[in-house]
């Protein structure tokens, strides 16, 4: 049995690692059938050609014409160095490579704090603060839905069961950014006692251990706010879920031979809810990581979503496919994850995997 599961799982995986690659080339043939990614190319050679020619003390003094006719030689003789004079399509292979190890080139216009114009530097940087807020955000507004929807789900028609699906239908209808604007303005403006936004005070406390607590402090305000506008939503899907599985035949004989009741919510009922909150949760977190546009911009806060935001205004073009060949690893890594979840807390499910071999 083990050993058919581990056959699905390399199965799975060279199929999910296909559809990326797939998905990947798609991309490249699509921007680079229009000459976008060539063009983009060019203008980095052309630049550096430029910068490398006017820095060489060895030419300093020659004519402009002479000058501009160096940077033409040494940018055509890098061109052709680069393949550039062939098709497109005898190129993906080699674009499909750099795109595989990360190697997404440079930007045009964008850098990152210590001032590096690689796309793979500039994502890097952003990642970290986004998943710091965002999916630490996500990740609570899970465990505090699961539990209270369980809650809910365990005495339908409650009054906790009432009060909160009254909560979750007007928190979830609240937009993420107006409720922040509304959360700085009473504890930022009017009471003080948050600061409005941002990664870390300006200037940052030299002490790591006073660095960490007011990086903390910064993420108090948008945390508190993502809580409040998500995990109900979170809650009442569970609800939702738990309520049907309460009618099943099984969880009426586990509680007819007295099995407590924490027992039957907590080991049956949620293990057999656990494949639906599961592959919600999934998604909610793996996209909490590419952050939300607004409302990184309410909180001055400089992750992923404010990266997509600043490159599509000043037309990154490489920052905006290296975002985009970012989120497809990130999606096919989380299908294959949930997968393998489905057949760890499910035997069914592995059941049904290892009779598809």
């Amino acid at each position: 049995m083990a050993l058919g599961f581990l056959h699905f799982l390399i199965r799975r995986a060279v199929t999910l690692a296909f559809v990326a690659l797939l998905a990947t080339s798609a991309t490249l043939m699509l921007v680079g059938g229009f000459g976008v990614m060539d063009r983009l190319i060019v203008e980095e050679i052309r630049r550096e050609a430029r910068q490398e020619v006017i820095l060489n003390p060895r030419l300093q003094g020659l004519p402009r014409e002479e000058i501009e006719r160096r940077i033409d030689e040494l940018a055509h003789e890098r061109i052709l160095s680069a393949g550039l004079d062939k098709p497109f399509y005898q190129r993906i292979p080699k674009y499909l490579f750099q795109v595989l190890t990360w190697d997404f080139g440079s930007a045009q216009f964008l850098t990152s704090d210590s001032g590096s114009t690689r796309v793979k530097d500039i994502i890097l940087e952003r990642l970290p603060r986004t998943a710091l807020l965002f999916t630490t955000g996500s990740i609570l507004s899970v465990i505090v839905g699961l539990a209270v929807g369980l809650s809910m789900g365990r005495k339908p028609g409650g009054l906790l069961d009432r009060s909160m699906t009254g909560f979750a239908m007007v928190s979830y209808s609240l937009p993420l950014w107006w409720t922040g604007m509304l959360m700085i303005l009473v504890f930022s403006a009017q009471l003080r006692i948050l600061p409005p936004g941002g990664l870390v005070s300006i200037p940052p406390p030299e002490d790591p251990i006073l660095y960490g607590l007011d990086v903390l402090r910064h993420m108090l305000l948008p945390l508190v706010t993502m809580l409040l506008v998500s995990f109900g939503g979170m809650a009442y899907v569970t609800r939702n879920i738990i309520v049907g599985i309460f009618q099943q035949d099984y969880i009426f004989t586990a509680r007819a031979r007295g099995i407590p009741e924490r027992i039957v919510a907590y080991k049956h009922a949620l293990r057999a809810a656990s494949p639906p909150i599961i592959t919600i949760a999934g998604f909610s977190i793996v996209f909490s990581i590419f952050g939300a546009i607004i409302s990184e911009t309410v909180f001055n806060w400089k992750g992923m979503g404010l990266l997509f935001w600043e490159a599509i205004n000043m037309q990154d073009v490489p920052v905006i496919l290296g975002l985009t060949y970012v989120s497809i690893f990130l999606y096919v890594l989380l299908i294959f994850i949930l997968d393998l979840t489905y057949a760890l807390l499910d035997p069914r499910v592995r059941a049904a995997m290892e009779r598809s071999l």
